[in-house]
């Protein structure tokens, strides 16, 4: 499965568990304060209190800003 690791830093990294690879890495436009992954839609969403951004969880696309 595929797992999400951000930071206040504004990156966001895709692992591979059963792998144990990085999948991909991006760069965010703000600080990563929450992290959720819709399973169902394959979309990682990264929050703050400004706004939502959202990647393809397998390509690392930027689906939304």
């Amino acid at each position: 499965g595929v797992v999400a690791r951000a930071s206040d830093k504004g990156y966001l990294k895709a692992l591979d568990l059963r792998a144990g690879k990085q999948i991909w890495q991006s760069g965010t436009s703000r600080a990563v304060t929450g992290l959720g992954v819709s399973p169902k839609n394959g979309v990682l969403i990264a929050s703050n209190k400004k706004g939502l951004e959202g990647w393809d969880a397998k390509s690392g696309q930027r689906k939304f800003q």
